[in-house]
């Protein structure tokens, strides 16, 4: 068993979560991909199992593979992803210091805050990559169809601001403190048009790195990104568990149960006053 060969296609996919054995038309492959691919050719029936057990064991994660009959993949190509299994814990496929750290639009915005803008975010694109297409969640070919630029994205988050502000329900903080945290997360305490566009940026830049959308050429100057095969197979495994593997879980639940009491201590001084 050529236990270098394993480490080496181990380290990648966990770094990368996939292998290209040639690149597609709208990238380069990455440093050390070819080598990777060609390793996970060579691997042995025996090998596969103990790469498998490895991923599974260390992040939880099932490999896929697919051949140039999936859209996407150029001919006589091979890719393998890691996906995180539906039955496997939450093990979240961007970690709170990536996604928290590279959404908060200051230094002082408080962490539940951030938590509601990705979420907000991630429900919105998704919207786009499914919903507008007609396509389910578990259609994972038609990923190809699935692009957007970013003034789709911040068009959209406007629409929905804009709803709030109309429905009267943004300065409501007991009622409903995930609608005020959005109207009011900007620098100046509202939420500008230049807000949305810094964050729309921002989440777009933490979804690239994670490898779930992929640069995919121009439109008129501005950045066209496509949902990858990676995100696409992700969300068909993950849809019946409610895409909580997709969400930064890390201290979550602590983080917006400090933000909420802190409201609501300061609603509570207001009121002695």
């Amino acid at each position: 068993m050529d236990f270098e060969r394993i480490g080496q296609v181990q380290s990648f996919l966990l770094r990368h979560r996939a292998i290209y054995s040639k690149a597609p038309s709208y990238r380069r492959l990455l440093d050390g991909e070819a080598e990777a691919a060609e390793a996970m050719r060579l691997l042995r029936e025996d090998e596969h199992e103990a790469l498998a057990s490895l991923l599974r064991g260390a992040a939880g994660y099932d490999i896929h593979e697919f051949r140039d009959d999936m859209q996407g993949i150029p001919q006589g190509g091979y890719a393998w992803i890691a996906v995180t299994a539906a039955t496997t814990p939450p093990t979240p496929v961007l970690s709170m210091d990536k996604a928290w750290e590279g959404l908060a639009i200051h230094s002082q915005e408080p962490r539940a805050v951030t938590i509601y803008w990705f979420t907000f975010l991630w429900l919105l694109l998704l919207r786009l990559f499914y919903e507008r297409e007609g396509r389910a969640l578990s259609q994972v070919s038609q990923y190809v169809q699935a692009v957007v630029v970013r003034t789709e994205l911040e068009e959209r988050v406007t629409e929905k601001l804009e709803a709030l502000r109309q429905d009267g329900i943004g300065t409501d903080d007991d009622a409903y403190p995930v609608a005020v945290a959005l109207l009011h997360a900007g620098r100046d305490r509202n939420t500008t048009q230049t807000d949305i566009r810094n964050r729309v940026s921002r989440f777009l830049e933490i979804l690239a790195k994670a490898r779930l959308i992929e640069r995919y050429g121009e439109d008129e100057g501005e950045a066209r990104w496509r949902q990858s095969l990676l995100c696409a197979v992700q969300v068909s495994e993950l849809f019946s568990a409610g895409l909580i593997h997709l969400v930064p879980l890390d201290g979550m639940e602590r983080e917006i149960a400090s933000y909420t009491h802190s409201k609501s201590v300061e609603v509570g001084d207001g009121a002695d006053e």
